[in-house]
């Protein structure tokens, strides 16, 4: 009697396990969304993200959990109120800051960058990575597209964190 009640609980934990297992992975999926404001999309590096422009993001705990405040459109950004993006790509929200990384191309002088008219421009890592920081959303997108668009600009991004965002 006992070997069958070995067996029995045996094959009930694996199977538990099994139905936990696949039940954490469903709930792990993220699901796609179509894009909500066509105006505050940005191709970068291949992802389409999309900047939240009415929603903040300020850090909950340590543990990079955040919660979702409403905003003006026109509200900057700042150490406690985080812009929210969308990344398409991979159905998960993520926070910035407003500042955007970028990359000249080999050979661009920095009389090049001047043209752009970039707010707060500070070379992050020589001699070719710079940084520049937005205030706003509508600013993030506008820079975002700008430098984008360069023909001396390798690659620009915006600085985000992961997080979770609730």
């Amino acid at each position: 009697m006992k070997k069958y009640t070995l067996i029995f609980s045996s094959a009930f934990l694996i199977i538990s396990t099994c139905f936990a297992w696949a039940q954490d992975a469903t709930s792990s999926v993220q699901t796609h969304k179509r894009v909500e404001n066509p105006d505050f999309v940005i191709e970068s590096k291949g992802s389409k993200l999309e900047l939240i422009p009415n929603s903040r993001a300020h850090l909950k705990n340590k543990h990079d959990q955040m919660d979702r405040a409403t905003a003006s459109t026109d509200e900057a950004f700042t150490t406690k109120k985080l812009g929210i993006i969308y990344n398409h790509n991979s159905g998960f929200e993520i926070a910035t800051t407003g500042e955007i990384t970028f990359k000249l191309k080999s050979g661009v002088s920095e009389d090049a960058l001047q043209s752009l008219k970039l707010p707060n421009v500070v070379l992050v890592m020589k001699p070719d990575i710079y940084l520049t920081k937005t205030l706003t959303p509508r600013q993030l997108v506008k820079v975002s597209r700008e430098l984008n668009n360069s023909t001396f600009v390798e690659w620009a991004e915006p600085f985000t964190i992961p997080s979770n965002i609730n």
